[in-house]
């Protein structure tokens, strides 16, 4: 089992099977929830469809730089796939999924080792020279292996029961190491699909918006402001000046009608004026003044760095119809 500081270090490194085949690159490693260790290792390859084929690292061990896995290739290609949440996480029901997934293959992976050893037995036995003909130590051999490896009572497609030529395939089977299913018949139709090879490449694309913040602020405020102001004005001012007039000869006779023919004391009086300035004020409205928002257009250049899917063929890809291995699409 790997480290969680190891985690780090096999991202987009290769994974290798039991076989120390390259399955494909570490692209993420799932951290258990709980305690933090690392629990699934996200496989990315071109030969899987349909998002990444997520392994456990519980019996993972580090080969150099790279992370090597106790099942194959094959076992692995042929995982269920599944798919990360939003979060970066994997439902309880996937994994629980996954798990029964990889302890059946383990199981039959032990399974198929203990066939084997029950064959090594039966060829020791030929060798040591006990009597017995080679031919008939092998067929102990084999019913040693058919003891080792529990067949069940019926076939898993047809459900009929099976024959001493089909535990005797699957005995074989069992000692070569292979999977017990492997020699029997099996509809292929379909299975392209099944098997999701469809895979589907994303890219971010950028789109820019405007949004409305606050900019600043603007207002009126009115006060008194007192100032001096000069204004010249014209003053009218009166005064008293002596005229002396020679009375005609025509003009005697109506002086002495209003003055007399007797000299009397008399008094004569003239008021005199003048002005002096008087300062009057009065609110006058003179100005009307608001504020009005006026919108100003420019014109900005935005940058921003999109990220986006490329898609390898990897593995045995007919070339006539996919185009060259290791294409990047």
């Amino acid at each position: 089992m790997i480290t969680r500081e190891q985690s780090s270090a096999v991202l987009d490194h290769p994974v290798l099977d039991s076989s120390g085949q390259r399955i494909g690159s570490a692209a993420h490693v799932f951290l258990d929830d709980a305690t933090g260790a690392p629990s699934w290792v996200g496989v990315k390859a071109g030969l899987f469809g349909g998002g990444e084929t997520l392994i456990p690292v519980d019996k993972a061990r580090m080969d150099g730089e790279n992370l090597a896995v106790p099942y194959s290739k094959q076992k692995v290609k042929d995982a269920p796939h599944v798919h990360a949440d939003a979060r970066g996480h994997i439902s309880p029901d996937q994994e629980r999924q996954l798990h029964d997934y990889y302890a059946g293959a383990m199981a039959a992976g032990m399974a198929a080792g203990t066939a084997d050893a029950g064959t090594a037995s039966a060829g020791t036995a030929t060798d040591t020279g006990l009597g017995t003909d080679t031919e008939t130590d092998t067929d102990a051999g084999m019913a040693s292996a058919d003891e080792t490896v529990a067949l069940p009572d019926r076939d898993l497609a047809g459900g009929e029961p099976r024959t001493t030529a089909d535990a005797g395939m699957a005995s074989g089977t069992a000692r070569a190491g292979m999977d017990p299913s492997a020699g029997r018949s099996e509809d292929w139709s379909g299975r392209a699909d099944d098997r999701g090879t469809v895979m589907t490449r994303s890219e971010e694309q950028m789109h820019v918006h405007t949004e409305r913040r606050e900019a600043g602020h603007a207002g009126l405020h009115r006060h008194v402001v007192v100032e001096e102001v000069e204004r010249t004005v014209p003053l009218h001012h009166e005064h008293a000046r002596l005229v002396r007039e020679p009375i005609a000869d025509g003009d005697r006779s109506a002086a002495l009608a209003q003055q007399g023919t007797e000299l009397a004391d008399a008094d004569y009086e003239l008021t005199l004026w003048d002005e002096s300035p008087v300062v009057e004020k009065e609110v006058v409205p003179v100005e009307r003044v608001r504020l009005v928002a006026e919108d100003e257009v420019t014109e900005e250049t935005v940058r921003a760095r999109v990220r986006h899917e490329e898609i390898e063929i990897d593995g045995d890809i007919d070339q006539g119809v996919e185009g060259d291995a290791g294409r990047r699409i």
